[in-house]
């Protein structure tokens, strides 16, 4: 290109980022800013991980509350009203514990079925739907009115 036309052109003199650099300064070699590494901010790894391992962080989360609610199905599957629980006092070595998460899946088990009854499993399939979308990258929006229509369904539902 020739210095007339050069002078034309609205980018001329400019480094590839658009925004003018000093007087008489040449832009960097092969596009990159002096001293910056290539992977970013000043990262080990191969441009494109970071982005490899949010996506796969996003998919353990959601697999993580998947697991939270299998937990919860696993409790509410083996309920047994006569597990030790607030409501229920069994001496210690008399009966043993037959919920699927021991003492703690038991009283867990026993508040929801006494507060919600059948509708705590609706609260096992909402968060485990939850989960699933997550693992999927397709996130729920508007978390708070989702957990508000969530705790209205498992409140309504008999």
């Amino acid at each position: 290109m020739t210095t007339r036309l050069a002078a034309k052109r609205p980018d001329a003199g400019r480094p590839e980022g658009g925004r003018p650099g000093p007087r008489g300064a040449a832009p960097p070699a092969g596009g990159r800013s002096a001293g910056k590494p290539r992977g970013g901010r000043n990262s080990l790894l191969p441009e494109g991980s970071s982005e490899f391992l949010a996506k796969r962080a996003k998919e353990m989360g959601g697999l993580a509350v998947v697991g939270a609610a299998a937990a919860l199905g696993a409790c509410l599957f083996s309920y047994d009203p006569g597990d030790p629980s607030w409501n229920t006092a069994v001496p210690d070595g008399v009966a043993p514990v037959t919920n699927l998460l021991g003492t703690p899946g038991a009283y867990v088990a026993d508040v929801l079925v006494q507060t919600l009854g059948l509708s705590a499993w609706l609260m096992a399939v909402v968060v485990a739907g939850w989960g699933l979308r997550v693992m999927r990258h397709a996130a729920p929006r508007r978390w708070t009115w989702r957990i508000l229509a969530a705790l209205a369904a498992v409140t309504v539902t008999p």
